[in-house]
């Protein structure tokens, strides 16, 4: 071969290897992994010579494992704040304390460093809220990485709020691990898990902890993003409260309802400083008119706004000040005797 033929070689062999790496860094997916701890009052208790809260924080400061590659990690804890003495306060005491970041596996430990075990589990209420604090990108795998030494004590039901979530269209896995759970804690863990198309892991000691967390890494590693991340659907559960609100991610929310005994809908989703949206209506056949409010954790009112019946409703641009969750309140202008359908939509700025 002459020295033309082997440049030709050469450039040919570069340029495959450069649209190969290129293809590679394609392909590998953009995980969102979020962890819910438990801190509720039993994690204070003992689990191999440790008490549970100190086992963590000295593990996942360690690093004995690490997250996929191009991993934003987030922690939401619950039972941190009020006491069992505080039966309602506590079973809404759930709050996402390390938003999604890339370096958020190595902060996990330091933060619970700085919070103590308090009160009750609301497992099920942290679930549905976690579902609001992911982004809605088609190509990003969320999941939720469940660590809790035992069932929901507020009364929720874990499986009934992963199914429901499923059903209005998220695509978010859910893995388990159980620190020093009973057989029938382990079923009822082994259960959610399935249905959120993870893994349960029950967990007795230090070792089983590490290994264990690496195994799920590696399963979150193996999975891959759903065909779409599609619209929501059908639905009249939007809560009456910030308490009960239904997640929304920035997308269509079709065929919701008020009316009858729902004189309120309560949608929340998180969001991030400096973005802006805007939230429209389609009242549809509502008889009624509309106040929308946009409000912040604390209660701040963003945005205040009307329509008359039957009339579209396109709001004005809001933007966020600081990272967090935000609150639509939906509520008819008049009584409505009967639940009549209506649509919403939240958008950023930049999506039309």
């Amino acid at each position: 071969m002459d020295r033309a033929g082997r440049f030709k070689a050469a450039l040919t062999t570069l340029v495959l290897t450069v649209l190969l790496c290129v293809q590679a860094a394609k392909s590998d997916p953009l995980h969102q992994i979020e962890f819910i701890i438990d801190l509720s009052s039993s994690m204070s208790e003992s689990l191999g010579g440790h008490s549970k809260i100190d086992l963590l924080r000295g593990l996942l400061k360690d690093g004995f494992f690490s997250a996929p590659p191009g991993s934003l990690v987030a922690l939401r804890v619950f039972g941190h704040r009020a006491s069992e003495y505080e039966h309602d306060k506590s079973c809404t005491d759930s709050e996402l304390v390390l938003p999604f970041q890339p370096n958020g596996l190595s902060q996990i430990s330091q933060v619970l460093s700085k919070l103590k075990p308090h009160g009750y589990s609301p497992l099920a209420y942290s679930i549905r809220k976690a579902a609001a604090d992911f982004t809605d990108d088609a190509e990003v795998i969320r999941t939720l990485v469940i660590i809790s030494d035992g069932q929901d004590t507020c009364g929720g039901d874990p499986l009934k709020t992963v199914k429901t979530l499923k059903e209005k269209g998220y695509d978010i896995r859910l893995h388990i691990i159980g620190l020093g759970v009973k057989d029938k804690t382990a079923e009822v863990f082994k259960r959610v898990a399935e249905a959120g198309r993870g893994s349960f892991h029950r967990v007795n000691g230090p070792a089983e902890f590490s290994v264990t967390m690496q195994l799920v890494f590696e399963e979150i590693a193996e999975s891959r993003p759903a065909a779409s991340y599609g619209d929501l659907g059908r639905s009249d559960d939007a809560g009456s409260s910030p308490q009960e609100a239904m997640p929304i991610q920035v997308r269509s929310y079709d065929n919701s309802f008020l009316g009858g005994e729902d004189r309120s809908d309560v949608y929340e989703f998180y969001g991030r400083v400096g973005q802006k949206y805007y939230v429209d209506l389609y009242l549809q056949s509502l008889q009624s008119g509309v106040s929308v409010k946009i409000t912040d954790s604390d209660g701040e009112v963003l945005l205040d706004e009307k329509s008359s019946a039957g009339q579209k409703l396109k709001g004005s641009i809001f933007q966020i000040e600081k990272n967090g969750s935000y609150y639509i309140i939906v509520v008819p202008t008049k009584e409505l005797p009967q639940k009549t359908a209506y649509s919403i939509e939240l958008a950023r700025q930049t999506d039309y």
